[in-house]
């Protein structure tokens, strides 16, 4: 009996020792440290072969064991899952111990050695924490003052867990809290706490200095910086937010301590209590920016829709005008809504259509074109003379999205130009008259003259003897024949020199099939339409353009082929020359200076448009060049 009681008592001690160390544990270990001391505890109180701890508190995010041993080694992983699964089917009354016997075990479990589980619920007044699962391999009878010690050494490992827990989350509150106090500190935004009275709670150093109020002057006191017309809004606001509403970039204006008024945009964030955080983002400079940018774009447009040019933007998918000017739509006799949407074609006047629909062609590259002239059709109908400068537009990822199309009415100018024009022809023939007259007199006046003399001599010849006459009248058939060659030359001399005896189409034949002789550059020549005699000063100008157009090949183009093209129409006729060499970009010409190149482009423009005609001339670095001289034959 002595030995019993003793026995007793020093279970006793030892389990208040170990509950002792196990409060110890508690204060400086996490969850792992104090199930690692019960569990070890406990498998020395009740002699036993496994010892396991699983934890299931929302603090852990789901089921996991902690600690566990069998046999003075770690559980293997894949046993962690039987135990968790048969630890909650096992009926258990509260404060007891309940035992699950060898038929209820899994076989990874009894293939172990285990025989028998006993386990203890591990929870608090608050809230289930788990188990202890105290396992032996044989089976045994697990007396009262045993079954009292084990859930004792539970309980108290559930109270030292809790605390634990506790200790750690107040920890983190604690860095959480202090984050919050030095990021609103160092915030370049005015952060702002209100109660539900709309007490200023906290007041942090930006909001001094936006606002002008130190946080000593206003912390517990109301919230000053609403003004008036704007005390409703705010009541609003503070309702809100004791319902848990929060706002969310409200654009208002807020006012200083000096009296002065500022835009702002605010959010709000409602707090348990009924109050709010408040973040300020002042606007001022951000409205300032968008009044000028206003105001700069309200400009612009007044200088788009009214400049003297017209403008408008195409798609070069659809060929569908998407913007124009209000220019535009005066000159051309529409409304803007009559413009937009309308395909360009439906623009331009019949005169230049197949023309226009090559220079669309050139739309789809996204390259500048420039002083392409074309004609436009009104409303109305009336025709009008245009120059245009087409410009690619790029979207943000950078594809070509659009032309900007600038048209320069040249209607006058044109007729200008004609009746410059119509002056030159007229000037032109009075010269040529004179050049006529000159040639008459200098060749066949004086040729006549001699005529009259030599013939005067042979007849005097005659009288007095007879030879000598046979002399004279061979002067004068020499003189007749003489006077007959600077007849046809003075003739002649109204066509170009190397036209003589040839048609135009022959002579461009010839001057193409010159540039290949000793070159490694193949030529082409091609005549279509019906092929006829042209004015003379037509010719000319053609084949010196075709010449000079050869020439450039040959002397900047470093091109392979070259073809030539004479096209006759029923009202005009073409000249095409078109290289495959190395282009150039026809805007460069314009600030070259002459004895550096480009004069032979200004000379054929010169010769085309003295005879009533255009050039066009279409290139661009890598693809090639291509002349057209168009002349009208009305």
């Amino acid at each position: 009996m002595v030995d019993q009681r003793q026995n007793q008592e020093l279970n006793t001690s030892e389990l208040q020792t170990l509950l002792l160390a196990g409060q110890a544990i508690s204060q400086e270990q996490g969850e792992e440290g104090i199930c690692q001391w019960v569990g070890d505890a406990a498998a020395s109180l009740l002699d036993a072969s496994l010892a396991a701890i699983i934890l299931t508190s929302t603090r852990r995010n789901g089921a996991a064991m902690v600690y566990g041993k069998l046999r003075d080694s770690p559980i293997p992983e894949f046993l962690t899952r039987d135990l968790a699964d048969i630890v909650w089917p096992i009926p258990s009354q509260p404060g007891r111990p309940a035992v699950l016997l060898p038929d209820s075990l899994p076989a990874a479990i009894t293939g172990r050695g285990i025989s028998q589980l006993i386990r203890v619920n591990m929870r608090t007044i608050n809230q289930e924490l788990g188990a202890l699962i105290v396992g032996r391999e044989e089976s045994w009878e697990i007396g009262s003052k045993q079954q009292l010690d084990l859930c004792t050494l539970v309980n108290q490992a559930a109270l030292a867990l809790e605390n634990a827990w506790l200790i750690r989350e107040s920890s983190e509150q604690a860095q959480i809290i202090r984050a919050f106090r030095a990021m609103t500190q160092a915030a370049p935004l005015p952060i702002i706490a209100r109660d539900k009275d709309a007490n200023v709670q906290m007041w942090n150093p930006a909001a001094e200095r936006i606002f002008g109020w130190s946080a000593e002057e206003l912390l517990g006191r109301p919230y000053p910086i609403v003004p008036e017309g704007k005390q409703e809004e705010f009541r609003a606001n503070v309702e809100g937010s004791l319902r848990g509403e929060a706002v969310v970039g409200l654009e208002t204006r807020r006012l200083r301590k000096d009296g002065s008024l500022i835009d702002v945009s605010v959010w709000t964030a409602p707090l348990p209590d009924g109050g709010a955080m408040v973040v300020i983002a002042d606007n001022t400079e951000q409205k300032r920016a968008e009044k000028a940018l206003q105001e700069a774009e309200a400009k612009y447009h007044d200088l788009y829709d009214y400049a003297p040019d017209m403008f408008t933007s195409i798609d070069v998918a659809t060929a569908n005008i998407i913007e124009c000017n209000q220019t535009f739509c005066e000159v051309m006799g529409y409304t803007r809504e009559e413009v937009i949407g309308r395909s360009i074609f439906e623009m331009y006047h019949p005169d230049s259509l197949e023309r226009t629909k090559n220079t669309f062609r050139s739309f789809v590259a996204p390259h500048q074109m420039s002083d392409v002239q074309l004609y436009l059709k009104r409303k109305d109908g009336s025709r009008i003379d245009v120059s245009l400068r087409a410009s690619p537009v790029y979207d943000e990822e950078g594809s070509f999205l659009c032309r900007r199309v600038v048209w320069r009415d040249i209607t006058d100018r044109k007729r200008a130009e004609e009746t410059l024009l119509q002056q030159m022809r007229e000037l032109a023939i009075v010269e040529e008259r004179n050049r006529l007259a000159r040639e008459i007199h200098d060749t066949l006046a004086q040729g006549l003259t001699g005529f009259i003399w030599q013939l005067n001599a042979a007849e005097r010849a005659v009288a007095t003897g007879g030879e000598q006459a046979l002399l004279y009248l061979e002067r004068v058939r020499n003189l007749a024949r003489e006077s007959l060659q600077e007849a046809r030359r003075s003739v002649w001399d109204l066509r170009s020199g190397p036209l003589e005896g040839r048609t135009l189409a022959h002579a461009l034949k010839e001057e193409t099939e010159r540039v290949a002789d000793g070159r490694e550059i193949q030529t082409s020549f091609a005549v279509s339409g019906e092929d006829r005699v042209l004015p003379s000063g037509v010719e000319a100008a053609l084949l010196r353009i075709c010449q000079e157009a050869l020439t450039n090949t040959l002397k900047y183009a470093i091109a392979t082929e070259v073809a030539v093209t004479l096209a006759f129409g029923d009202s005009q006729v073409q000249l095409a020359v078109k290289d495959n060499g190395v282009g150039f970009d026809p805007e460069t010409l314009k600030t070259r200076r002459e004895d550096s190149g480009g004069f032979g482009l200004i000379n054929m423009r010169e010769r085309i448009r003295l005879l009533g005609g255009e050039l066009a001339v279409q290139s661009e670095p890598g693809q090639g060049t291509l002349v057209e001289a168009r002349l009208s034959l009305g």
